[in-house]
């Protein structure tokens, strides 16, 4: 302030050359290029971006999709002239679907449908753009998501046969937690057997099965604290009179298999033929 009076001030890349050294007597008000606002013309207007002496408008214009734009707007950020994308919409102008999603359509509110592709029976996370067709593992797989089997065929259940502790327990430090068959159960059966070096389960079964392949069995556990360690012992026998071959391995009849491991997780898994 000079005498009581202000210094204009015009900022010189958004304000007209023939004006640069005066404003308004009473407001201030710097005379701004076309695409310039602010009382000293130092700010672009919205819709606009990247102030520079040499723009005889003063800024570029937004080049954002507003398709897949927030709000649908060709609106950038004034300074990088960057543009604020829908959550699955990606590209420098916000004009392609993000990995793993589909359907650019700029009435959908994230911008792209989540492809939600099988993790079991589709080969990746990514489906095709239009349609978001997953690609399945095998012909006997069907549906967008690869989570339907074609006509003739079934998808069985995870636990093939299950076997639980506590029916070999015999009542012994046996935890009862109902929830076998409902969703978010923590248990598949009845409850759960606290077991200790002191207090050990011996389960002895037999089972068949109706085809050759390989097989995953899959123990699992729960630890009360996340630094115990769980260690697994066990053995499968092979009960058949005679061999067989399987993927290339010769199985003999009374062949057997030992399960033996240390595992820090909430399941010990092995594989066998």
């Amino acid at each position: 302030m000079t005498n009581g009076v202000l210094v204009c001030d015009c900022e010189p890349s958004g304000t007209n050359p023939a004006a640069l050294t005066t404003c308004d007597v009473l407001t201030g008000q710097c005379s701004c290029k076309d695409r310039v606002i602010a009382r000293n013309c130092s700010e672009c207007i919205s819709g606009y971006w990247g102030l520079t002496a040499d723009n005889a408008l003063g800024c570029n214009e937004c080049a954002c999709n507003p398709q897949g734009t927030k709000g649908n707007t060709n609106m950038c950020d004034k300074t990088d002239g960057s543009c604020e994308c829908k959550v699955n919409v990606a590209g420098d102008l916000c004009e392609q679907c993000k990995p793993n999603t589909f359907n650019f359509d700029p009435n959908n509110p994230e911008g792209c449908t989540e492809c939600e592709c099988d993790p079991g029976a589709s080969v990746s996370e990514t489906c095709e753009l239009v349609g978001g067709q997953c690609t399945c593992r095998s012909a006997q797989l069907n549906g967008r998501e690869c989570n339907t089997p074609v006509t003739g065929y079934y998808v069985p259940k995870l636990d093939f046969a299950v076997f639980e502790p506590e029916t070999a327990a015999n009542g012994n430090n046996i935890v009862l937690r109902p929830g076998d068959g409902d969703l978010g159960a923590t248990v598949s059966g009845r409850g759960l057997v606290t077991l200790s070096p002191a207090n050990q389960v011996t389960m002895d079964f037999t089972f068949s099965l109706p085809f050759t392949g390989l097989v995953d069995v899959v123990v699992r556990f729960e630890k009360t604290t996340a630094d115990k360690i769980v260690y697994m012992l066990g053995k499968l026998t092979y009960t058949g009179t005679t061999g067989y071959q399987c993927q290339g391995q010769t199985v003999a009849a009374g062949q057997e298999w030992s399960l033996l491991s240390t595992d820090e997780r909430d399941s010990v898994r092995d594989t066998y033929y």
